[in-house]
């Protein structure tokens, strides 16, 4: 059996995730493996058609497919979208028809889900069968249960590909992205402008010919009175995404020296954020990914009373990767506000341009209001996941370290002395049998009182 390790990590050999599957190829000297450093040399594959049409060579010829992958930025790296995007453009939508593949990421388990997801996707947008991934914590490897399991992973993947199994399918039923289009003319004759003083950067991955996302640009700042900054990502210089190499968090600042350094202050300082984004496939494409991964330059260090918003051309209520990392985004960062989210999926221009004046207005209110939503589950769990990870790592990562504590966010429930102390009183006043029976039946009166003081 022939298995090919993709290793989309852009570290390279020092990859965590690659540890992974160098213990499979241990395990299993019966199988033939062959690695491959897609991700660290994707700039090589893009520039050499002849390795290249090696590596496609060698694709034909293997059994299947094992991706090592992290988490970047609530999905995948921008190097592996783009490296699928490559195959699109030389191989053909059927390309992997017949070719079982799977993969092993590793993170702290924020939105690992949405990085297996859009894995599935891209193997079944182009033909291929995808068999359930394994999800893992970054230092797993060291733990004995976590070795077994990896192993029986591995086997039921050897299986389906040795007795051709079928596997289901989650995405391929909407493979095409983008293929709906309905022409959108945005009605700004009639627009009545909001007068502000605020930064309001756009991000936007339009080309010149993408008519849609222009026009709901153009009636987006002509409602914001034409006083928003513009980065449009086809006319920037992006050397690289980002190289997991955790400089910034050591020194908060990114290694690279590119255009996306020099709008870093601008977007750093901006009041709002908005994107405005065609669907590519099942996510924003790889440019944009590159743009997104390469704002980890910030740390894990989320910003507040800042806001963000979506104006999106594409099929987006049946793309689920490209709203879970919206969602992220949003919730995540604590930073939405009442309807940012507006899709061209409507079947008139005037319906859509109601809905961006309303967006307009809604997030001009936020600002000024400084209105900010209590965080959700995305944030809550973004909040628990990022500062247990600075604090047990915080030797290297000092930047970080630095700015949770300068913001107060280790909030461990450990320095909670008051709610420590109470459940203390309770303990002991309930070891009473008589006393518990009582306290049972007035728990819920107690919670009540407790709030109905708050809104008194």
């Amino acid at each position: 059996m022939k298995i090919l390790i993709f290793n989309g990590s852009p570290k390279g050999e020092k990859s965590v995730s690659l540890f992974y599957a160098k213990y499979l190829v241990k395990q299993f000297p019966e199988v033939d493996f062959k690695i491959h450093q897609i991700s660290s040399q994707i700039k090589s594959l893009e520039k050499d058609n002849e390795k290249l049409n090696a590596l496609t060579s060698e694709i034909r010829a293997a059994d299947g497919i094992i991706w090592t992958s992290p988490v970047y930025v609530l999905s995948i790296p921008g190097q592996i979208i783009h490296f699928y995007e490559l195959l699109h453009q030389h191989c053909g939508s059927d390309f992997l028809k017949g070719k079982y593949v799977s993969a092993i990421c590793t993170s702290m388990h924020f939105f690992d889900h949405n990085a297996m997801f859009h894995l599935q996707a891209e193997t079944e947008s182009l033909g291929g069968s995808f068999v359930d991934g394994f999800s893992a914590e970054m230092f797993d490897i060291k733990k004995p249960e976590i070795k077994s399991s990896i192993k029986i992973f591995a086997n039921i993947f050897f299986s389906y590909i040795s007795n051709k199994k079928p596997t289901s399918k989650r995405f391929a039923f909407n493979s095409n992205g983008n293929n709906f289009q309905k022409k959108y003319t945005a009605g700004v004759q009639s627009v009545k402008e909001i007068e502000h003083s605020k930064d309001i950067v756009l991000v936007s991955n339009a080309s010149e010919n993408d008519n849609n996302i222009k026009q709901m640009i153009k009636l987006f700042d002509k409602k914001m009175g034409n006083r928003v900054h513009h980065i449009f990502l086809k006319d920037i210089n992006i050397k690289g995404g980002c190289l997991g190499c955790l400089q910034c968090s050591q020194k908060g600042k990114c290694i690279y020296k590119d255009d996306y350094e020099l709008h870093k202050p601008v977007l750093k300082n901006a009041d709002a954020l908005i994107y405005a984004l065609n669907i590519e496939k099942h996510s924003f494409g790889s440019k944009f990914k590159y743009f997104a991964d390469r704002n980890f330059s910030n740390g894990h260090r989320i910003k507040t009373n800042f806001y963000t918003g979506f104006l999106i051309s594409g099929n987006l209520s049946k793309e689920p990767i490209a709203q879970n990392i919206i969602d992220g985004i949003n919730y995540g960062g604590k930073s939405s506000f009442e309807g940012n989210v507006i899709s061209d999926e409507y079947d008139s221009s005037k319906e859509i341009d109601v809905l961006i004046e309303t967006f307009c207005e809604n997030l001009h209110q936020s600002i000024e209001q400084k209105y900010q939503k209590p965080p959700n589950f995305y944030g809550v769990s973004a909040n628990k996941i990022f500062r247990d990870l600075i604090f047990s790592t915080s030797s290297f990562q000092r930047a970080d370290h630095k700015y949770y504590k300068k913001n107060g966010l280790y909030d461990f429930p450990t320095r909670d002395y008051k709610t420590r102390l109470q459940n203390l009183i309770f303990k002991i006043i309930t070891m009473n049998k008589r006393v518990r029976e009582v306290f049972n039946k007035k728990i819920n009166i107690l919670m009540i009182e407790e709030l109905d003081k708050a809104i008194k």
